[in-house]
């Protein structure tokens, strides 16, 4: 899509070179799968409006077999949404290269240093613990040669505000929080939004077993494929990938747009 979306201007007269065009993963399901505030960064450069930038860049679009619609919303971000075989593709793509998914050669003969501490003293370097560590994984996916050096302090990092439901709560030490939620859930609620954007932390949304909370959807997602496989080897079921992925394309496609999970289904 980032791909797209630098085609897309370049295309377009009188519009500058787009230094980086950044495409994200939406908050809500209803504005897509992804979008893009490139029309925002590039609007005072070319004298429009946000809107306009982004209404002449997706027209501009080239036409993608990954890319079901895109949609400008009204403060001029373009939202998109990824057609059903799009997604089809990368659960192939998952049973394809099985332990090796999500890894890659691109780092290889190359270094990379992460700065990590050693133990967090409070809530805010325990949030750069999370994410130094899992960037240094993920650089070690991409077999960079990944050397950790120890810092004598954290980097600035964003605050972390502190929420049960609609009303602000406070936090008083990591420790308490560790208690009151567990580690699984302060890492990954820490690596939901980068150390350097502020962070709201939902007391009440981590506590809840529903597919609103994004840990538990991932952990019930893992738990319902564990078992399913488990009733297949134990009932001798016959596994026909073949005939799943000519259905998969299917399948999301009746699931997408609402609100029906696929962690639910």
């Amino acid at each position: 899509m980032e791909q797209l979306l630098v085609a897309a201007i370049r295309q377009l007269d009188d519009m500058p070179e787009a230094a980086a065009v950044v495409v994200e993963r939406t908050r809500d399901v209803a504005h897509g799968d992804y979008a893009s505030n490139v029309a925002m960064r590039l609007a005072k450069a070319v004298g429009m409006e946000p809107r306009e930038v982004a209404q002449a860049i997706v027209l501009a679009l080239p036409p993608s077999p990954l890319v079901a619609k895109t949609e400008v919303a009204a403060n001029g971000f373009i939202n998109f949404f990824l057609a059903p075989a799009a997604l089809a593709h990368e659960v192939r793509r998952i049973h394809e290269l099985g332990d090796t998914y999500g890894r890659s050669s691109i780092g290889t003969g190359k270094q990379m240093r992460v700065g990590v501490l050693a133990s967090p003293q409070d809530i805010l370097q325990a949030r750069y613990i999370a994410y130094s560590e899992s960037l240094a994984n993920v650089l070690t996916a991409a077999d960079y040669d990944v050397q950790r050096e120890a810092l004598a302090e954290a980097p600035a990092v964003r605050n972390v505000a502190f929420y049960r439901g609609n009303m602000a709560a406070q936090v008083a030490t990591l420790r308490s929080l560790r208690e009151e939620v567990g580690d699984d859930a302060c890492r990954f609620f820490f690596l939901m939004r980068s150390h350097e954007q502020s962070l709201d932390f939902d007391l009440k949304l981590v506590a809840t077993r529903t597919i609103d909370n994004p840990l538990f959807a991932v952990q019930y997602a893992h738990a319902r494929v564990a078992s399913a496989m488990k009733e297949v080897k134990a009932r001798g079921i016959s596994f026909d990938l073949a005939a799943g992925d000519a259905t998969t394309g299917v399948y999301f496609d009746a699931v997408k747009g609402s609100r029906v999970s696929l962690i639910a289904a």
